[in-house]
């Protein structure tokens, strides 16, 4: 079992839970008074807690042990993704996250069917930050990745690097195992439903970046990046086994 908590880490004091937590903690961890989890604040590394106490309403748990661990990737990869609907754009971030990506972009596009005005993105990013803080708690990670609040398609040109990039681009004859390795980490840039327009797609690849295709089959956005970053890290990352 294990909980992330946005708060200070020290090993011999107790935290207290609020009522989200707690409820996460009996209703879905199903934990009891006496038993041991493990929590974390993203920071790095991963404490040992036990609970000490539970109402239906609240949780004290103490910090007994600090592990340094961590299950990061040595391959750095940043996604840029097209912002596609709810479950859509959930079920990404999840498994990118589970996968090893190290910052998430959401970027907008001419065909991505969600527009976000300033209070609807502070909404979202709260969200998309709770999936990510789950996949966490779900696959091990210690430190969180970062996400950034979304851009226009036009802003990745300043991103440092953009150039050591991999555009996911269907009209493409090159293949991922067939292209330049990068040199410690890159970026992936994937469309929203419908993919990126004409114009977009010419301007992605004037940027200099690799643009290269996902085999015979056109996958759908919450498929196609997942796809490039598991090859990646097969290529490049820690699921090669070594």
């Amino acid at each position: 079992m294990r909980l992330f908590i946005e708060q200070a880490l020290t090993v011999g004091n107790t935290l207290d839970l609020d009522t989200d937590k707690t409820h996460r903690l009996q209703k879905v961890m199903r934990a009891r008074v006496g038993e041991a989890l493990t929590v974390f604040n993203g920071s790095g590394g991963e404490y040992t807690a036990t609970v000490v106490a539970m109402t239906k309403k609240s949780a004290t748990l103490e910090l007994t042990h600090f592990v340094d661990v961590e299950r990061e990737s040595p391959f750095k990869v940043t996604l840029i993704q097209g912002i596609s609907r709810g479950n859509r754009m959930d079920y990404t971030i999840q498994k990118s996250v589970e996968l090893g990506v190290s910052q998430i972009i959401p970027v907008a596009t001419t065909r991505s069917m969600v527009k976000l005005d300033e209070q609807r993105q502070a909404s979202r990013l709260d969200h998309w930050m709770g999936v990510i803080h789950h996949a966490c708690e779900q696959c091990g990670r210690n430190t969180l990745p970062k996400l950034n609040e979304p851009l226009a398609l036009k802003d990745i040109a300043h991103l440092a690097n953009i150039e050591q990039a991999f555009f996911l681009d269907t009209q493409s004859d090159l293949a991922l195992n067939a292209a330049t390795p990068p040199s410690g980490s890159c970026y992936i840039i994937a469309g929203p439903e419908g993919g990126f327009s004409d114009t977009e797609r010419e301007w992605i690849r004037n940027l200099g970046v690799s643009a290269i295709k996902l085999g015979p089959r056109i996958l759908r956005t919450e498929t196609a990046a997942l796809a490039a970053l598991s090859v990646m890290q097969q290529l490049w990352g820690d699921l090669s086994g070594e």
